[in-house]
């Protein structure tokens, strides 16, 4: 495939970058053989020869044909609605992005139209992300030149950026990536360790039915007690080729009337401490890349009613090998 030679530059945040390639990580291992390809507009703007990528947003897309990402006719007004309320809010549309999950990075017919009849302007790009098991994601740019969309330049390799701000590093620990990044295969896990005081609890509560039970019976009546039950997380800690993500079960009673939540992560001499969104929290999971072969995870979820539930889990396992990741930003020639 020819690589182009634009005369305008492209920049972005890693920030923007790493979260659309976590959202086509995901996607990617939501089915077996493949996933699901997804898609989005970019949005910022266009000045002096210089494209500037600073938010997107996700189109949803009903795969009527398939796991690909190839848009119906319901897509495609949904498509024309996203652009529409996003220009009412003054953002401006760059481009757009989508996934390729089974095969290299490249255009079809259908990816050319589109862009053609959504995207017009010249300098506006195409975004193709590629994700793999058992390497980084890929990506590169597409742009216009002589009227034909051809690749921007060569291949990229999209990184997790550094510092995710879902989850801020306090000091001095080093700087560290925690974030939503997805999967590859499982290898190891331990899971939950009890609450401390589950013993003293379970004493108190036997006298107390002891006595109860005493007086019923001194009273010739039946009293009946109703323990509740501690809902279980289920919080464990799966290895997906050196990112580890952090399950548990969203349906859980805790999790359905939480109030907040912390996850605290003790990765080697490091660690870690943020705060879940509620929102966040039923998702279910949670995506990190690990540094050390051992990660101590700490999830404490807090209920309307005060109740706290804590559940705990470790990986242990060794690092997998590095590979050669980089980003590279485009500047202005």
């Amino acid at each position: 495939m020819a690589v182009a030679q634009c005369v305008y530059g492209i920049e972005y945040p890693d920030a923007v970058l790493d979260q659309i390639r976590l959202a086509v990580v995901e996607a990617f291992f939501a089915i077996p053989r493949g996933g699901l390809e997804i898609g989005g507009v970019l949005f910022g703007r266009y000045r002096d020869g210089l494209l500037r990528i600073e938010a997107f947003r996700m189109l949803e897309c009903e795969h009527a044909a398939g796991p690909s990402f190839t848009l119906s006719e319901a897509d495609h007004v949904r498509l024309c609605d996203l652009l529409s309320s996003a220009a009412a809010e003054g953002l401006q549309p760059v481009g757009w992005f989508r996934s390729r999950t089974r095969s290299e990075i490249s255009l079809c017919d259908a990816d050319a139209a589109l862009h053609d009849a959504c995207f017009p302007e010249p300098w506006q790009v195409m975004l193709v992300m590629r994700p793999e098991v058992t390497r980084p994601t890929r990506a590169a740019f597409f742009a216009r030149v002589d009227g034909l969309l051809c690749m921007r330049a060569s291949e990229f390799v999209v990184e997790p950026w550094a510092r995710s701000p879902t989850c801020p590093v306090p000091n001095p620990a080093p700087e560290r990536q925690v974030g939503d990044v997805p999967h590859v295969p499982e290898l190891k896990f331990l899971t939950a360790t009890p609450e401390p005081r589950a013993f003293s609890r379970m004493f108190w509560v036997f006298a107390l039915l002891v006595g109860l039970t005493g007086a019923g019976l001194a009273a010739h009546q039946y009293l009946e007690v109703k323990i509740p039950v501690q809902e279980s997380l289920s919080l464990e800690a799966l290895d997906r080729g050196g990112q580890l993500q952090l399950r548990w079960n969203h349906g859980a009673r805790p999790v359905r009337t939480a109030r907040q939540a912390k996850l605290e992560i003790t990765d080697g001499q490091a660690r870690f401490s943020t705060d879940l969104e509620v929102t966040q929290l039923q998702k279910g999971s949670f995506y990190y890349a690990r540094q050390t072969a051992r990660v101590d995870i700490h999830l404490a979820v807090i209920e309307a009613n005060g109740r706290s539930t804590d559940e705990y889990a470790s990986y242990v396992g060794p690092l997998p090998m590095a590979s050669a990741n980089y980003i590279m930003n485009f500047k202005p020639n």
